[in-house]
């Protein structure tokens, strides 16, 4: 096959991969930033969620024992439908069952939180934070 005729062949796909993601987090700006990667945003998901993020400029790590605060470090929350989960997310994946939300839209925020489990924010006051929204379905195809 031409190599020109491989690269068209290839377009639609490589086109679908770029656009699927929201792209790599701005770490130039040296703040702390979170982004979703998985699941994909827009995409059906059943009632056991394992959702992956990426985080820059901050240090995902377990809450500690004595609540120290240490500049840099902490954990990230989801957020289910602005209902706030008592689940520090230590490390880069985390899993939530959402036996307790019905079928339908959902949207899921990924927050990123210091050791005593205050969520940070920007200098405007804006949580750092990503946003995503599904379909939750008992039967969905991305149950992860």
């Amino acid at each position: 096959m031409p190599r020109s005729l491989a690269l068209t062949a290839l377009l639609p796909v490589l086109l679908a991969i770029a656009c699927a993601g929201k792209g790599p987090v701005d770490s130039d700006d040296g703040l702390p930033h979170i982004r979703i990667v998985t699941p994909l945003a827009g995409t059906s998901i059943g009632t056991c969620l394992r959702m992956t993020v990426e985080v820059d400029n901050y240090e995902v790590v377990p809450p500690p024992a004595d609540a120290v605060l240490v500049d840099g470090q902490g954990h990230w929350q989801m957020v289910v439908n602005d209902e706030p989960l008592l689940i520090p997310c230590e490390a880069l994946a985390c899993s939530l069952t959402l036996d307790g939300h019905d079928d339908g839209p959902l949207t899921i925020r990924a927050v990123l939180a210091d050791n005593n489990y205050v969520k940070l924010a920007d200098e405007a006051g804006a949580y750092v934070e990503d946003t995503a929204s599904y379909t939750l379905a008992r039967d969905g195809v991305n149950c992860q």
